[in-house]
């Protein structure tokens, strides 16, 4: 079985964090300093031989394309910088930019002799080794990098893709698992963890992960494709043809032949084409209505009588037995997942008076099509007399209030 393409390791670009891979997501990519900004920040009398005046002008040519200038215009800041660990990094991103990745690992080498701790020089001195295939330097320098960003979902990403490129499963499982903590909303990292359940036969498991990539990205028609795979190999014929069609509406180039090789990203454009009709992901909705169904037999089986609560949402059900009246909250979730509330659930839970429970609601088989239901599903935990306990709880989101 083929390993996925190193090429999806992704390298952090000038100053703005993680972008797409050069493959997969070239419209995400986003450059710094305009002209009139630099001049705003460095001031216009600056000479124009100046290393700041130098590195604005190597941004605007990068955001250009002009990737040759852009190289000139960081050696001759170099030129006059040459301990400048920054103008190292911005060459070497330039240079991978070209594919010269022999040179831009020299020059990330430079950066990292000046500067020990710039973590974003180890990640893409690690893509520039994935992209030679040489993926043991790249996970050492990886690990180096969290070592330096223990909080960088990126890092961890990556490292992620080298271990699976070196068919060691369990820790990629593991990095891409510490990657969603760290990001929960990244479709990449769900995507990519799927792919590694899928090259490893652990095809549920790669479909919960694909129903959440899609999820959060319905116009990646990789994620359909691959887990229409997953569903051909457990036999789900109609689930497979359908998530097939979708993603051929998504990318009618692709070859979904390729996928019994497993990763089909060579098959697909980097980006939908902007024709294409919007997807439509599986319903949270019918996930959570199936989810309901499953929990209100599961109670029924262990001797309660269930109602429908008056107030779905965060108690869709009341369980009864005796004089015992138990509100129960129903969670549907991708196993190993944890769960997840908002504050609206967990100031309704606090304020409920009486006993509750919790039932969670795993193995649900995603819908043929978009708009159909969910089948399947059991329960994989129920806690009777539940409550939450908020010094339990992570935090995934912040709002910052702007007044």
């Amino acid at each position: 079985m083929k390993r996925s393409d190193a090429k999806r390791i992704v390298a952090d670009r000038v100053g703005v964090g993680s972008v797409g891979s050069a493959r997969r997501d070239r419209s995400t990519s986003r450059w710094l300093l305009p002209l009139a900004v630099a001049c705003a920040a460095y001031g216009c009398a600056e000479s124009s031989e100046s290393p700041e005046v130098l590195v604005a002008r190597g941004h605007l040519m990068e955001s250009r394309g002009k990737l040759d200038e852009a190289v000139d215009a960081y050696t001759r800041a170099l030129a006059r910088r040459p301990d400048d660990a920054s103008l190292y990094y911005y060459r070497g991103v330039a240079l991978g930019r070209q594919g010269q990745w022999d040179e831009a690992i020299a020059d990330y080498t430079q950066a990292i002799e000046h500067d020990a701790a710039m973590a974003r020089a180890y990640n893409n001195r690690a893509a520039a080794y994935a992209h030679q295939r040489r993926f043991d330097a790249a996970v050492a320098d990886l690990t180096k990098a969290i070592s330096l960003d223990s909080k960088s979902a990126l890092a961890y990403r990556n490292r992620g893709l080298a271990y699976h490129d070196l068919g060691q499963i369990t820790p990629s499982i593991e990095d891409y698992t510490v990657a969603i903590g760290l990001d929960p909303h990244d479709s990449q990292s769900l995507f990519e963890r799927g792919n590694v359940y899928l090259d490893a036969g652990q095809y549920p498991k790669a479909i919960a992960d694909f129903d959440q990539a899609i999820a959060l990205d319905p116009m990646r028609a990789a994620a359909w494709l691959n887990r229409g795979e997953a569903h051909r190999r457990l036999g789900h014929t109609q689930q497979w043809q359908a998530d097939l069609a979708q993603a051929r509406v998504l990318d009618p180039n692709g070859k979904p032949s390729e996928l019994a090789a497993a990763v089909p990203e060579k098959a697909l454009l980097p980006s939908p084409l902007k024709s294409a009709p919007a997807a439509s992901a599986p319903d949270p909705a019918l996930r959570q209505e199936r989810a309901i169904a499953v929990a209100s037999a599961f109670l029924r089986d262990h001797g309660y009588k269930v109602e429908t609560s008056t107030a779905p949402k965060p108690f869709p059900l009341v369980g009864r037995k005796g004089d015992q009246r138990i509100p129960v909250r129903v969670q549907a979730t991708s196993d190993g997942e944890p769960l997840r509330f908002t504050r609206d659930d967990l100031d309704q839970m606090a304020h409920s008076g009486d006993p509750t429970a919790l039932i969670v609601v795993g193995q649900l088989a995603s819908p043929a099509s978009p708009g159909q239901p969910f089948t399947g599903g059991t329960v994989i935990k129920f806690v009777e007399n539940w409550r939450t306990v908020r010094d339990k709880l992570v935090p995934v989101v912040f709002e910052f209030p702007l007044r």
